[in-house]
C-alpha cells in the first residue's frame, strides 16, 4: 500500500494562487473601504459638533470668553464657497453681541467668537447648504449659515450672513466625497433633532 506524506506541487500552487487572488481583491478594495469609512466619520463628526453646541448652550456653560452673568449661545458656522468649504467652525455667540451669528475675527484668536475651527483634510467638502429642503418651500445655494442654540431651548436658530432666517423647518449641510462619489446630508430639524442621511 502506498501512502502520501504531504502536498504535491500542483496542490500547493493551486492554494497559493487562490490565496494570492483573494489577497489582491482585499487589497484593491481596502482603499475604497477606508475612504468610505473616513467619509462616514466626517458626517458623524459634523453632527456630533452640532450636538455639542446644543448641549453646551442648554446647560449654560461659561467659557473663558464670556462676559457678564449671561452664558453665551453656542453654534456652528458652515460655508459652502470655494476656499471655505473644507472647514467648519464651532463658536460661542458672546453676550456682548448676541446676534445669533458667527463674527469671525481672525481665526480662533483670544478675542474672537471662534472656539474651534475644524479642517476637513480627507478630500471631502461642504457642497451645499439648504433650508426647508424637506418641505415645499426649500431654499438651496446658500453661501453660508450659522446654526445657533441658546439657553434653555434645544431648538436651533438659523442665520445667514448675520440675518436670522424665519420659518425654518430644517437646515441641511450636504457633504461630498470626491474619492467615493458619495454624498451625505446632516439635517438639523426645527425640534432640535440632528440626523445624518
Amino acid at each position: 500500500m502506498f501512502f502520501s506524506r504531504g502536498f504535491t506541487i500542483m496542490e500547493l500552487s493551486i492554494v497559493i494562487s487562490i490565496f494570492a487572488i483573494l489577497s489582491a481583491v482585499v487589497l484593491f478594495n481596502s482603499g475604497a473601504f477606508s475612504s468610505k469609512v473616513a467619509f462616514e466619520n466626517l458626517a458623524s463628526d459634523i453632527a456630533i459638533n452640532i450636538l455639542q453646541a446644543q448641549k453646551e448652550a442648554m446647560s449654560g456653560k461659561f467659557n473663558s470668553l464670556s462676559f457678564g452673568i449671561n452664558p453665551p449661545s453656542y453654534g456652528m458656522h458652515f460655508d459652502s464657497t470655494l476656499g471655505n468649504n473644507q472647514k467648519f467652525t464651532y463658536f460661542a455667540d458672546l453676550p456682548l453681541t448676541r446676534d445669533m451669528a458667527y463674527n469671525s475675527g481672525i481665526g480662533c484668536s483670544a478675542n474672537a467668537e471662534c472656539l474651534n475651527e475644524i479642517n476637513i483634510q480627507t478630500g471631502e467638502f461642504i457642497s451645499s447648504l439648504c433650508v426647508n429642503k424637506k418641505s415645499n418651500n426649500s431654499l438651496c445655494g446658500i453661501s453660508s449659515f450659522d446654526i445657533v442654540f441658546t439657553r434653555p431651548l434645544p431648538q436651533p436658530i438659523i442665520s445667514s450672513l448675520g440675518v436670522v432666517m424665519n420659518n425654518v423647518l430644517d437646515a441641511e449641510i450636504e457633504i461630498t466625497s470626491l474619492k467615493t462619489n458619495d454624498k451625505k446630508t446632516i439635517i438639523v430639524w426645527r425640534t432640535g433633532q440632528i440626523s445624518v442621511e
